[in-house]
């Protein structure tokens, strides 16, 4: 057999090929009397593979593309069979039988090398495979391997950001919006894109064809609703490189009334023995200036869902009715959920109690305790807790002033006192021999705030070994969270088999005390937290090899290196490595092992900003894979920091601010403001932290990633809280799976004994064990049971809602104040940042005292998007100002009395001194008022010349100021200018007014017809025409009237025929 060798690499080249293609051919022939489970090993990887020899390639590719992408795949070749001088490897990705993606590389030895192909921006949607071959000749069609599979395809390729200038509109108001498109790794995506805007009827009632970016890498556009739009919820879509965008806001029916109901209570208050739930209301006029009335508050006991259909509380007006009225016959009401019920017919449906306010000034303030509460809701049928139920407080005003009625209101969610224990990751895990398991413990308010009460957390830990004896690995292990977390670790022997981990909070609060009944409630104990359970399962490997990665980086962050600390089982000549992220393969490369453990690092980019995965294997002789992955968080989202300050200095009228931005030198800001009323209910105008993570995580292929908690903030801001999260898998195949990997090799990828077994002939999962015996199926997945009893794989990788109530948005528990839809184009701005990284401009600021959160982002062609950390708040409050209203029309010779209201917000001294002066003008007089206010309406006494009052106003005050003008008689038609000021030591306001002056007279519009014969008459006079017009236009003691003076115009419209339309010119 050594003469044959030696002879067989002498033949000439040609005819070795023909050879190694007789012995392929051979090998795939004989394969025909295997098993058919065997059948396709070398082409179907996930069946494994059992053949005891050495595997000849490896390649491995993400599990997802996306156009325009350049896609990377690394690919191991381990050795080379046939004696031939390379192996070119062709990878392709086709659709059906076109090919929109390929490429070749030699391997002259075994190696491994990262393969790109570039897909194009163009590709459509549809069903892609990656197919892969080898060849020892880059001409031969002959392939001495080949394998394909499905991957696959998403079309978006770059995220745009839909900026709104503010959550709610009205009707006749200017919407402005701005577009950030940008890439997964957060640079500036530049081109063009067409613009919708769709009603909610889905019809498009505005367009905009092949916008480009400008050179700040925005679009920004804005348009007007009309006077009677279509209400409800819009749409801006948004059709740009090869994908649909939507972005929704509302548009709703309001309009400006007299006076506003501004009802504000907090939006969730924690059941305590000693909870109150306080609120005000505000009621203003539209000036600004606080009415005075009396008013109603009624609070309205809103069940839980399950109280709702338990009791048939759809039914009770039907009830009611009933008892009330005879023989009127009435149809059953259908079911109607809780939270489908107006608030208009809350008095129908709920229990309510009803309290009545004699005197208000502009402000009330209430409260309602929990006994007076729970007796609501007892009256409501609420025999328990009042968890997840709402109280919705409705307040009816009146107005003495104008007599008007209007109305308010605002709901509360009650929330259980009792703290929770979370896990921050899964609660079903695997481990691997040998390593240390990390976990962290979160508690939690059940409003998803961080407790803040102290207190410890404990874990014990229960473990089964190899043999089956069940015994503690360690003592109770107890930490104090910071910051509402606490971290743990174990160190795990090579024979742990299972984990079972429980944990017990400590409650430090001291136990409720007081003479009211209520305080030994049972739900009020105080250290009742629930247990939580973790179980974890030993990672299969059927030759129990293992490889294991870790790092000591506990914060990676972009632009610097990561340490990893590799370790494995016993001592391997080299292993591979690859960085995964956005559903690519970033860095691959195999590494030289001189021991068991080797130490290396990695420099982290932003393209593997948000989270990232590190692959690392070994090929175990003769064939099988063995892998280990940990996932970490990169923290890429603060490269571009944006900054703003607010200076108020340069202008003591406060009529302007100046906005000092500072962001990186020559990027493009921009920046967006509404009123802090909207955005405490939850509404956001700005791009946050946590959506921006969202959002870059879409591009993975996997929701599998590091692991993160969810703090909430406030109503409207919440933060992420990042650990490394381990490997996912309980095998080498499902570790591929879940790191968004696709594998294509002849080598034995480990599977679960009993995943053929349970898959094929029960059509359901594997447990861990391995059992044949021990299955799942797909209605026993995710069902809070644990139906694998010793290790809970069907409980594996799922995500439970807390509670099944479901409640209305914040906004949608609120009634609509004329504030809500208030003007903040003033903060929409734009510009470029000088070289310096600061630029300062001048704003214009509304003079109504509210206070406004101003968001701002930044797009860097280096740094790529920034965005502010924490929207900066700026109070519009002035030390003194006016208000001035006045008629827009008005006829000549109406005597005007121009409301001036002074409001006086300086808090520091007893009293503000402010002379309001109404300055003179050459059209109009003003009006002398007599003693007691005795004034002649038909020929009052006027002057000239400036008139002016002085006005003491405490702190918080605010006072009318009637300044009455009637137009000069020369005036019969045009504007009337006037100009009001308001002086303080402090400050000064000042108010230029218009009104149009009409002349007096009714418009008469009875239709006199006369016919013209221009065909018999070359001219003629019509009567109607000649109208004397005499000097006098009254006849005393005969008609009070004979014509009104001065009046306006006539209208003549000439027709050519009786039943022709008239000419187009009007005479």
């Amino acid at each position: 057999t050594d003469t044959g060798i030696v002879w067989l690499l002498q033949i000439p080249k040609m005819w070795l090929h023909i050879a190694c293609l007789m012995l392929f051919v051979a090998s795939v022939s004989s394969q025909v009397v295997i098993a058919p489970s065997e059948q396709n090993c070398l082409l179907d990887s996930s069946a494994g593979c059992f053949y005891a020899r050495e595997p000849q390639y490896m390649i491995v590719a993400p599990k997802k593309i996306r156009p325009n992408q350049v896609y990377q795949v690394f690919t191991s070749i381990f050795r080379m069979d046939y004696g031939q001088d390379y192996v070119a490897v062709y990878v392709t990705i086709v659709k059906g039988a076109i090919e929109y993606a390929g490429t070749v590389l030699r391997f002259d030895r075994p190696s491994s090398r990262i393969m790109q192909l570039q897909m194009p921006s163009n590709a459509p949607d549809g069903k892609y495979r990656l197919r892969v071959e080898g060849r020892i000749d880059e001409n031969d069609s002959g392939n001495i391997w080949q394998n394909e599979t499905d991957i696959d395809f998403n079309t978006k390729q770059a995220s745009l950001f839909i900026q709104m200038s503010r959550p709610l509109y009205r009707q006749g108001q200017r919407v402005h919006f701005r577009i950030v498109p940008i890439l997964p790794n957060m640079m500036p995506k530049y081109g063009s894109m067409i613009i919708y805007i769709d009603d909610p009827t889905g019809i498009p009632v505005r367009r905009w064809q092949g916008l480009q970016t400008n050179a700040g890498g925005l679009v920004s556009q804005s348009f007007d609703l009309s006077d009677q739009p279509n209400f409800g919820t819009w749409n801006i879509r948004v059709d740009a490189f090869g994908h649909i965008y939507k972005h929704p806001f509302q548009v709703e029916d309001f309009w400006e009334p007299r006076f506003d109901v501004n009802v504000s209570v907090p939006s969730y208050v924690m059941e305590t023995p000693d909870a109150t739930v306080m609120g005000v209301v505000l009621v203003n006029q539209t000036s600004g200036r606080p009415c005075v009335g009396n008013a109603s508050i009624t609070a309205f006991f809103r069940p839980r869902e399950l109280i709702w259909n338990q009791t048939r509380g759809w039914e009770k007006p039907y009830r009611d009715a009933r008892g009330s009225i005879s023989g009127v016959p009435m149809d059953l009401p259908q079911y109607k959920p809780v939270r489908d019920v107006p608030v208009k017919d809350y008095y129908m449906y709920f229990a309510y109690e009803y309290r009545f306010i004699q005197y208000f000034e502009g402000r009330i303030d209430f409260q309602w305790k929990l006994d007076e509460l729970i007796a609501i809701a007892k009256r409501g049928q609420e025999p328990g807790s009042l968890v997840d139920s709402e109280f919705v407080f409705f307040v009816n005003v009146t107005d003495w002033y104008s007599g008007l009625n209007r109305t308010g209101w605002a709901g509360t969610i009650i929330f259980n006192s009792k703290l929770k224990l979370e896990w921050v990751g899964d609660r079903i895990r695997t481990f691997k021999p040998s390593s240390i398991m990390r976990f962290q413990v979160a508690v939690a308010k059940y409003d998803g705030t961080p407790a803040d009460v102290g207190g410890t957390i404990t874990v014990t830990d229960f473990i089964t070994d190899s043999s089956g004896t069940q015994q503690r690995l360690t003592g109770p292990q107890t930490r104090t969270p910071i910051r509402g977390i606490a971290e743990f670790e174990y160190t795990l022997s090579s024979t742990t088999q299972s984990i079972l981990l429980t944990a017990t909070y400590n409650d430090p609060r001291p136990a409720y005390s007081g003479s009211n009944t209520i305080y030994t409630d049972p739900r009020f104990q105080v250290g009742t937290t629930a247990s939580i359970t973790l179980h974890a399962w030993k990672y299969y490997s059927p030759t129990n090899s293992y490889i294991t990665i870790m790092t000591s980086t506990d914060q990676p962050q972009v632009n610097e290196y990561m340490i990893f600390h590799v370790k494995t089982s016993y001592f391997v000549p080299r292993i591979y490595y690859q960085v995964v992220s956005q559903s690519n393969v970033l860095i691959g490369d195999q590494m030289e092992m001189n021991s068991r453990q080797k130490t290396f690092a990695i420099a982290l980019s932003r393209d593997m900003v948000p989270n990232a995965r590190l692959i690392v294997y070994f090929i175990r002789q003769p064939e099988e894979v063995v892998m280990d992955v940990l996932n970490f968080f990169v923290n890429g989202t603060r490269q571009n920091q944006v900054t703003l300050g607010i200076n108020r200095g340069k202008d003591f009228s406060r009529d302007t601010i100046e906005f000092n931005a500072e962001a990186d030198p020559g990027s493009y800001v921009a920046f967006s403001g509404m009123v802090l009323d909207l955005y405490s209910r939850g509404l956001s105008d700005g791009i946050t932290e946590n959506k921006l993570i969202d959002e870059l995580m879409t591009y993975d292929a996997t929701t599998n990633s590091s692991y993160k908690y969810l703090w909430r903030v406030s109503e409207t801001e919440y933060e992420y809280k990042f650990f490394h999260g381990p490997d996912y898998g309980i095998d080498a195949n499902t570790s591929f799976t879940n790191a968004g990997l696709i594998v294509l090799t002849d080598a034995r990828v480990p599977r679960l004994f009993n995943e053929q077994f349970c898959r094929v002939n029960q059509n359901a999962f594997p447990c861990f064990t391995g059992t044949e015996g021990e299955c799942f199926t797909a209605e026993q997945r995710c069902d809070k049971k644990l139906d694998c009893k010793n290790d809970g794989a069907d409980e594996w990788g799922c995500e439970y809602n807390d509670t099944t109530e479901i409640h209305n948005p914040a906004m949608d528990r609120v009634s609509r104040v004329m504030r809500f839809y208030d003007n903040s184009s003033w903060a929409w701005q734009e510009i470029f940042v000088k070289p310096d990284g600061r630029v300062d401009f001048r704003v214009d600021v509304p003079k109504y005292p509210l206070s406004w959160v101003i968001n701002g982002l930044s797009v860097s062609r280096d740094l790529g998007l920034g965005i502010m950390q924490r929207p900066v708040r700026y109070d519009a409050a002035r030390y003194m100002y006016i208000q001035v209203e006045h008629p827009r029309y008005i006829v000549r010779g109406e005597q005007i009395g121009v409301r001036v209201t002074v409001f006086n917000y300086w808090f520091d001294d007893d009293y503000l001194e402010v002379l309001v002066t109404m300055h003179g003008g050459p059209n109009y007089l003003f009006v002398t008022v007599g003693n007691m206010g005795y004034v002649t309406s038909y020929t009052p006494p006027t002057h000239t010349g400036d008139h002016q009052t002085i006005v003491f106003l405490e702190p918080g005050e605010s006072k009318d100021i009637y300044m009455p003008i009637v137009p000069d008689q020369d005036l019969v038609m045009g504007d009337l200018k006037f100009h009001v000021s308001a002086t303080c030591f402090m400050e000064k306001d000042e108010y230029y007014g218009t009104m149009t002056v009409r002349p007096d007279g009714v418009m008469n519009y009875y239709h006199t017809p006369y016919l013209i014969d221009l065909i018999r008459f070359g001219s003629i006079q019509i009567p109607q025409y000649e109208i004397p017009v005499s000097e006098q236009f009254r006849k005393l003691e005969v008609r009070e009237n004979l014509y009104v003076p001065q009046s306006p115009k006539a209208v003549n419209s000439l027709f050519g025929d009786v039943v022709t339309p008239g000419f187009f010119e009007i005479i």
